[in-house]
């Protein structure tokens, strides 16, 4: 009987230029599970032919499927946020949007542990949430699909890697001995500023495209493609640490258009800000915590990318943006 103990150790990601291609990623995630595998959908035999026991399945379509979740790393964020939004700016300080038609952007992803490298092609990400405590890490979750046939190979064809995980690069929710990241909420009629400053507990922004697998007979395969004629679902949501004023419940009311700018600063040079320009609160709750607090949820986008989004402090055609700046 073997003792083999099968822990797994690395992942690596990259966006691949021909969906479905693998390529080889070069850039290794700080991740902290990973359930990607391949299955298979199993077609019973349920025919009665005069015997007491059923006949073996047939091996239906493969489903390869599971999750990805990780801490935000300046240097390593970059697959997963371009794969999750599908449009990206040129490489330095890299913007992130949604594009204005169904998000095509697909994973090479590679994982290791003691006894096996595995290797898949065409992963997409189905959504992305990005999401922290305060005084914690900033961390993410997706839920990975795919349709192309796992490699496995031996444990020394786990591919080489340029870009790897930076300590000093690690996004905080409050960066100690820093000011200038900020959460801020406000009416998109005026410019936000420190005025519009949010002590929130906890943050959440969720991009989800409705990836499902759809039919394709010539591969005689589930592939994934964006659902709801490509277009995206978004909500934010967050708990403001103490309920001391009504100003989330006046917003809630009046139904007001508002906008929102979370800055994460971990330097000057390494920084992840996301701009909502335009949402309304969908429902807010008063805790009962000991102290009071109001946890809020907002549908800032769904089924459409347009100038509906636009403000005039956040001209952008898009229900959210992300801009990554890191060295």
């Amino acid at each position: 009987m073997s003792d083999t103990i099968k822990v797994l150790r690395k992942v690596a990601a990259g966006y691949e230029s021909t969906p479905g291609t693998y390529e080889a990623p070069t850039v290794l995630q700080p991740f902290t599970s990973f359930t990607v595998r391949q299955n298979f959908d199993m077609i019973p035999d349920e025919a009665i032919v005069g015997i007491a026991f059923r006949d073996l399945p047939n091996q239906g379509s493969r489903k390869i499927e599971g999750s990805l979740v990780g801490e935000i790393d300046c240097g390593t964020i970059d697959p997963i946020l371009h794969a999750a939004f599908g449009a990206r700016s040129a490489p330095g300080t890299i913007t992130y949007t949604l594009p204005t038609d169904k998000n095509v952007i697909s994973l090479s992803i590679a994982g290791l542990d003691s006894q096996k490298c595995y290797k898949y092609a065409g992963c997409y990400l189905k959504n992305l949430v990005i999401a922290s405590n305060a005084g914690e890490k900033v961390n993410y979750t997706s839920e990975v699909v795919g349709w192309k046939a796992e490699v496995r190979e031996a444990v020394g064809n786990f591919p080489s890697i340029s870009t790897n995980p930076d300590v000093d690069k690690r996004l905080l929710h409050y960066n100690a001995g820093e000011t200038n990241g900020y959460i801020r909420i406000g009416n998109h009629d005026d410019a936000l500023a420190a005025g519009d400053n949010m002590q929130l507990e906890n943050f959440e922004v969720e991009l989800n495209w409705n990836f499902d697998n759809q039919f394709a007979n010539a591969q005689g395969t589930l592939q994934p493609l964006s659902g709801a004629a490509g277009r995206p679902e978004v909500m934010f949501r967050g708990k403001i640490a103490r309920h001391d004023a009504d100003t989330f419940p006046g917003w809630r009311d009046a139904l007001t258009k508002l906008q929102a700018d979370i800055m994460i600063y971990r330097s000057a040079t390494d920084i992840l800000q996301i701009q909502i320009p335009n949402f309304v609160l969908s429902e807010i709750t008063i805790t009962e915590d000991e102290v009071a607090g109001i946890e809020f949820v907002a549908q800032v986008g769904r089924n459409g990318i347009g100038t509906s989004y636009e403000n005039s402090y956040m001209a952008f055609v898009s229900p959210v943006k992300a801009i990554l700046t890191y060295t």
